[in-house]
């Protein structure tokens, strides 16, 4: 496992993601303090067993599975309608 200041891993970042993606750990130092830790992301064994898992119970009908996977897209624009808003009506009921 290699040990690597910020200073260094900020001046040579390539190389050590490099480092990483080739499945080597790189510890992260802070005035000789391990604060973090570099590693690899493998697609695995887990991870097939997780999706078929999920696929199952999703065959089952006990969970339902997205459409689309990733970063939500946040909640959807406010539809805009004729007519006045609902505060506006309630004040000229109590007229």
């Amino acid at each position: 496992m290699e040990t690597v200041g910020i200073r260094e891993l900020r001046l040579h970042l390539s190389r050590y993601l490099r480092n990483a993606k080739e499945g080597k750990d790189i510890i992260v130092t802070e005035r000789g303090n391990a604060i973090a830790k570099i590693t690899s992301l493998v697609y695995d064994k887990e991870v097939e067993e997780i999706k078929s898992a999920l696929s199952e119970l999703s065959n089952k009908g006990i969970i339902q599975l997205p459409e689309r996977w990733g970063k939500p897209t946040g909640i959807p624009k406010r539809v805009e309608r004729a007519g006045s808003e609902f505060a506006g009506a309630v004040i000229q009921g109590r007229r």
